[in-house]
């Protein structure tokens, strides 16, 4: 059974492909492993944190970061990766500028520190694995089930299992000391936390996981203040958008924004649509969507505005 997408990989050139298989092959490590992981303290803070891996020559800082939410969003399995990282950088002028590049030459990523040590981490992924098999088997017992309906299953699951953990943005941001506490960026925060609350990351990261795992290709999209899905049904990709279809508790469950196109989604208010424009970077990378479901599966049409011009012809 496999819970990641390679939607993303497949695109990617052979040089970045080994930077991909390398942390794939340490994250696997990682789950497997008793023991405690590295630990390395960067101005005052320790972390802890996977082996370090070189990049390509010359990655400058954005292209590594747009690579690692291309690896982290594509990998949701991989529930004890925060967002911190650790590297080496360096800063040369461009050719016939003073302008200065951030380039980065090698990157270890850092683990939460509720899973730091072996024995916290085993326990932890005893526990994630036991809620996807229980949540999968209650979908695989569905009699006759489409794709459709095993979607809308693990959407309605995800925005009931959680709430929105609307105390960590109080600010605005959320801030590293309340991501370690509160795993906002991990499956993890909605399957096993029994606080049972999280962000978009949370939501989106849980729904990719479970997707795939049923064999549902999706994919986690960030903009600059949200993350939601792409998943792919019955040959159409569809927008779904778990976190905000969790109108609160004891709301009945919406579906605005679940199985939606493209234009559907940049017809809402402007601040939404922000919201729902991929980061830049994933411009190259991300699936049309290009149809639209009603909440019972059926496709919605829109009216297109046309005009036939007829053809006469007389024969003598």
């Amino acid at each position: 059974m496999k819970f990641s997408t390679d939607y993303v990989y497949n695109q990617l050139d052979d040089e970045w492909k080994l930077v991909w298989n390398a942390l794939n092959t340490m994250c696997i490590a990682c789950i497997q492993s008793t023991e405690t992981m590295h630990q390395s303290e960067s101005e005052g803070v320790l972390y802890y944190h996977l082996d370090g891996i070189t990049l390509p020559e010359d990655t400058t800082l954005e292209e590594m970061l747009a690579f690692l939410d291309f690896f982290m969003s594509s990998n949701p399995q991989y529930y004890f990766l925060s967002n911190m990282l650790l590297g080496d950088t360096f800063t040369k002028a461009d050719d016939d500028s003073e302008e200065k590049t951030v380039y980065v030459s090698k990157i270890a990523l850092c683990l939460y520190n509720a899973f730091g040590s072996g024995v916290a981490r085993t326990e932890a992924t005893e526990k994630f694995r036991n809620e996807i098999e229980t949540v999968l088997e209650l979908v695989d017992n569905i009699e006759n089930a489409t794709e459709w309906m095993k979607l809308k299953y693990i959407h309605d699951y995800v925005v009931c299992k959680v709430e929105y953990n609307h105390g960590v943005l109080e600010d605005g941001n959320i801030s590293d000391e309340e991501d370690e506490e509160w795993l906002t960026q991990s499956a993890y925060s909605v399957l096993c936390d029994d606080r049972e609350v999280t962000v978009c990351a949370g939501y989106a990261e849980a729904l990719a996981l479970l997707c795939n795992g049923l064999g549902l290709d999706t994919l986690s999209i960030t903009s600059v203040d949200h993350m939601w899905n792409k998943v792919l049904v019955d040959g159409f990709w569809y927008n779904v958008d778990a976190t905000w279809d969790d109108k609160g508790e004891n709301a009945s469950i919406s579906y605005d924004y679940f199985c939606k196109s493209d234009d559907a989604y940049a017809k809402d208010v402007e601040q939404n649509v922000k919201s729902h424009t991929p980061m830049e970077y994933w411009m190259e990378y991300v699936p049309a969507c290009k149809a639209n479901l009603d909440a019972e599966g059926n496709f919605l049409f829109e009216v297109i505005e046309a005009k036939i011009q007829n053809n006469f012809y007389q024969t003598s």
